[in-house]
């Protein structure tokens, strides 16, 4: 039984999806949480002790933790940290599956989906304007990086193909374009 949490800003998804199913748990409200209970798993709860997570595992449970990378400090969200550091000091293991973005593309595709989600549950009027207002200022800032990493992709689609580490970063970028691409096909639902 799988017992998944993760970041509030954990990107792409998609990740969650090998790691969930009918006998597994996710815990909390973040992304990943929904994202896992879409896939199959039951979501709980996550109390500030961790109570209930904490006898899972003890029970026998894999701790899996989808972590992102603070935007400012380029560590692991604070969040997590906590976490990784509460169930070390609990003997208890667990499994981390880091994001393949960075802190900063994961914060601002997160802000645009939150941005969007505001707008759509407003009513028509002024605080709709204002809702609206902010999600497209994230969304310019959104398409600017999506022209920034189209304009990476071209400049190094035909750079020394067939080094492993050049292709692995090449591929990552495509993974952020496409990421990008995503959050603005999906921020389209608030002008319905």
């Amino acid at each position: 039984m799988n017992l998944i949490l993760g970041s509030r800003t954990y990107l792409p998804l998609s990740d969650v999806d090998a790691e969930s199913g009918p006998d597994h748990f996710c815990f909390g409200v973040s992304d990943v949480a929904v994202r896992a209970e879409q896939a199959g798993a039951r979501r709980k709860p996550l109390e500030t002790t961790r109570k209930t997570l904490l006898e899972m595992a003890r029970a026998g449970g894999n701790v899996i933790l989808f972590c992102a990378r603070d935007a400012k400090t380029k560590q692991v969200t604070s969040g997590m940290g906590l976490l990784q550091t509460q169930l070390e000091a609990e003997d208890i293991p667990f499994r981390v599956v880091s994001s393949p973005f960075s802190g900063s593309i994961c914060e601002m595709v997160t802000n645009l989906r939150n941005a969007v989600d505001a707008t759509v549950k407003q009513i028509p009027g002024a605080r709709k304007d204002v809702a609206m207002s902010k999600a497209l200022g994230i969304c310019f800032t959104v398409a600017d990086k999506r022209d920034d990493m189209m304009a990476k992709l071209e400049a190094g689609k035909d750079f020394r193909v067939g080094d492993d580490e050049l292709d692995a970063r090449y591929l990552r970028w495509v993974s952020i374009y496409e990421e990008l691409c995503k959050a603005l096909t999906d921020a389209e639902r608030m002008l319905v």
